[in-house]
């Protein structure tokens, strides 16, 4: 995404690269223990449950895992090469890039987490059903408002710039969609009514 004449990152101060080397590290680790932080999370859900919902957990954590990963690939490989060359280029209209390793790895932290965490969306939707805290009907009602909570939510996981807001908001909506597909195919009426 850099031009071709400057194709280095910077540092402007003596432990910037030192720090850098600890948010890679931080962020790294995020997402390679995310089935431990996620086991543990459901595990902090478990007692609140019913016996026959305990049987749930490891299929979530399972799902949830893969959905993290999936959803910081997504960031990885499509979002951020997208969303970083039409940044620069926009920004070399008026003047030349600059970017230090600090700013860099801000934005790719921000970009791969949030995205791991946005792609969770299908699951909290599933269980908040399961548990008969929301409706199918109501959230297939508040389907404009779901809209501008994407667009809300994308604007404050995602650098100021629209291009990030829109690249999160769309696949954030479509995650919301893919929830009620997945809640008319598991979540019958039938089982809703069947928690015991």
């Amino acid at each position: 995404s850099l031009p071709e004449h400057n194709l280095q990152l910077h540092f402007t101060g003596p432990l910037e690269v030192f720090i850098a080397s600890l948010k890679v590290s931080f962020i790294c680790a995020i997402i390679f223990s995310a089935p431990v932080w996620i086991h543990q999370g459901w595990r902090f859900v478990e007692p609140g449950l019913y016996k026959k919902e305990r049987k749930l957990i490891a299929p979530f954590v399972v799902a949830s895992v893969i959905f993290f990963w999936l959803g910081v690939g997504f960031a990885y490989f499509l979002i951020l090469p997208t969303a970083l060359e039409f940044l620069i280029s926009m920004g070399l209209e008026i003047g030349s890039a600059l970017i230090t390793i600090s700013d860099y790895l801000s934005v790719v932290g921000v970009m791969l987490i949030g995205f791991g965490l946005i792609f969770e969306l299908p699951l909290v939707i599933l269980l908040l059903l399961y548990l008969e805290l929301v409706s199918l009907a109501s959230l297939q009602a508040a389907r404009r408002y779901v809209i501008v909570a994407c667009f809300v939510l994308a604007a404050v996981l995602t650098p100021p710039d629209p291009f990030s807001q829109v690249a999160m908001a769309i696949p954030l909506y479509l995650l919301f969609e893919l929830s009620l597909l997945l809640a008319k195919i598991f979540i019958t009426p039938k089982q809703e009514g069947s928690r015991t």
